[in-house]
Formats: structure tokens, C-alpha cells, sequence
């Protein structure tokens, strides 16, 4: 019996791309040919990724960008399409491509902005969850069948790093998503665990720099590409990042992750889903909180995120704590 084909689209952003692999490891598991659209700065993600044919870049969502990867596939019918990121773009590139049976992802997006909004926590169904939705569907498969994000890294050399490390990626796309307390963490942290720290951000990021030269660690910001940085992370000992791609690619890779949210809730969709994964927000429900969909709002109190802010060293420190108990434990079982 011929193989089904399916055609993935998610354009961005890196995170999501991320969490969209579980998409993929559910089709792969049940022998579907798989093609992937993602923009040009993402694709190398896929690099060594076996489960994909090919992986089609976008270099633009500009209409005429859309017709040329719509024809440029014209050759390929394929058994489904699934839009997996739900804007614009991508809808008009569902439809212009060929394809028996087109899926739409549900992204919830009114019961988060109502969140916002009221500023109440939504019941939370994560993102891997939607994006599985419309393969099991197209499978025919029951709703509990899970497929968990994962990565294929390359075989990529590492720098000349001491053995072993930890990993902090203190940046994020939105500067009320970083936790103003990495440097007091980077060296508590340093100090406990008998371990080196490594420093990962993208280039011109002057706080990670900040971070790396006050507790000493090795600065690899804005030194590695997307595939540098999956091999980085994977042999790290653990990750602490913001709610970040390196939060997601480090979780997909297997490794003990914490993940610090403030102005954003779990309850979104985002939190890391790995069996060493923990996440660390306010103790205290504050009336402002979630204040935006992907923490792009000025804090209302001024300054720094107050939400942020009341995240202490100690709460990360006993959350990273709590996960390489773990690790240790599940390595002697």
C-alpha cells in the first residue's frame, strides 16, 4: 500500500516550530511521508531530521512568496495539509496548495485573550495537545494517543567547553519575559553544584553578556547557530531559561529543564512537557497576571516585572534541585 503524505506548515516562531515535532513524531510513528514549510532562519532545526522528505523554506509571507512554494509543490497532492500556525499566511498557502483533506490548528486564541482580559488563568490544553488533534483525526486515531515533542540534532562538535556545565539562556523575545535575578542564580548555582555555567542568548543580547561576566561563566552568547546550540544543550547537565525557545529545545532534547514564567501562565499552552521539566512562577496569584498574551506589555507598576521580581533565587534553586534529583534517580532505575 502506498505511504500517505502529509504537509506540515509552521512558520515560526522557534519554540512553536519546537513543540510542532511532536506533530511529526505522531506521524512518522504511523509511516506518513512528511514535508515541513517553516521560514528560512528555522529550517536547519530539521538539518538531521530523518522523519521529514524535505523541508521547504519561506523566505517571506508576501502573497507572490506564498504562490511560489504553492507551485514549486505543485507536483505533490498530498494526503493532508495541516496548517499548524492559523494566520493569514499560512491559510492562503493551505488553500493554494494541493491537498485531499486540509486541517486548521485551534489555537484558543479568545479564551486567552479573554485571560488577558480578566486576567484569570484559562484551563489550560497545551499546544502539543492542538497541534495532535487534527493528525489523530486525520489517522483515525483515539484521542489518547500522545506523541511528545523531539529533536534530531547533528553530530555537531562542541566548542572547547570544561565538563561538566550547566546551561542559563537569560533573554527572551519579550524583556518583561526575563527574570532580573540570573546573576545571583548563575553563581549559587555555580557554587552548589560544583559545576561551570554556560551562558546561551542571541548575538547583541547585552543582558545574557551581563549575566555571563558578573558570575564568571562562559559566554556563548550569539556564538552558536540553531544546531550549536541543540548540541550545547544537550549535554548540559540542566537548562534555566525564561519562557524561551531554549526552554523548548532543551525539553525536547530530553534534558532537565526549568522554566521561569511571569507575565505569562503555563496555562497558555507553553510549559516545557519533558519528564525533567519544572516550572517556576509567583507564589502569590497577583490581580495583573497573565497581563499579555506573550509578555510583551510594560509592567502597569513600572520598571521591572513585578511578577518577575517575586520569583527568588531560592524558589529556582529548589526547583533545579528537585529535577537532577530526578535525573539521578531515574539513572539508577
Amino acid at each position: 500500500m502506498k505511504p500517505k503524505t502529509a504537509l506540515l506548515i509552521r512558520l515560526s516562531a522557534l519554540g512553536d516550530i519546537v513543540l510542532a515535532t511532536a506533530a511529526i513524531e505522531l506521524l512518522h510513528r504511523h509511516g506518513v511521508r512528511l514535508f515541513f514549510v517553516a521560514k528560512s532562519q528555522y529550517i536547519d532545526l530539521f538539518k538531521c531530521d530523518h522523519r521529514l522528505e524535505r523541508v521547504i523554506p519561506l523566505d517571506s509571507t508576501r502573497l507572490s512568496e506564498l504562490r511560489r512554494i504553492a507551485k514549486e509543490l505543485g507536483g505533490q497532492r498530498f494526503d493532508a495539509v495541516f496548517d499548524l500556525h492559523f494566520k493569514i499566511p499560512t491559510i492562503l498557502l493551505t488553500i493554494f496548495v494541493r491537498g485531499d483533506r486540509k486541517f486548521f490548528y485551534n489555537k484558543r486564541i479568545f479564551a486567552r485573550r479573554w485571560a488577558v482580559l480578566t486576567h484569570t488563568r484559562p484551563k489550560e490544553v497545551h499546544t502539543v495537545e492542538l497541534y495532535l488533534r487534527p493528525i489523530r483525526k486525520f489517522l483515525g486515531l483515539r484521542d489518547h494517543e500522545m506523541a511528545m515533542p523531539r529533536l534530531v540534532p547533528c553530530s555537531c562538535e562542541l566548542p572547547d567547553l570544561p565538563t561538566p556545565y550547566g546551561v542559563i539562556a537569560p533573554g527572551a523575545n519579550a524583556p518583561q519575559r526575563v527574570w532580573p535575578h540570573f546573576p545571583d542564580f548563575c553563581r549559587k548555582a555555580a557554587a552548589q553544584f560544583q559545576i561551570k555555567m554556560v551562558v546561551v542568548g542571541v548575538e547583541g543580547d547585552a543582558f545574557a553578556h551581563a549575566v555571563a561576566r558578573e558570575c564568571g561563566a562562559v559566554d556563548m552568547v550569539g556564538k552558536t547557530d540553531i544546531q550549536g546550540l541543540m548540541a550545547l544543550l544537550s549535554n548540559a547537565e540542566f537548562v534555566v531559561s525564561n519562557d524561551s525557545a531554549p526552554m523548548h529545545i532543551a525539553s525536547a532534547l530530553g534534558v532537565p529543564t526549568v522554566a521561569i514564567f511571569g507575565p505569562t501562565v503555563p496555562e497558555f499552552g507553553m510549559r516545557p512537557l519533558g519528564l525533567l521539566s519544572k516550572v517556576v512562577e509567583p507564589k502569590d496569584e497577583l490581580p495583573c497576571r497573565p497581563c499579555s498574551l506573550h509578555g510583551e506589555k510594560r509592567c502597569r507598576y513600572g520598571g521591572r516585572p513585578r511578577c518577575l521580581e517575586s520569583i527568588e533565587v531560592d524558589d529556582v534553586m529548589a526547583a533545579l534541585d528537585e529535577i537532577v534529583r530526578k535525573k539521578e534517580s531515574l539513572r539508577w532505575h
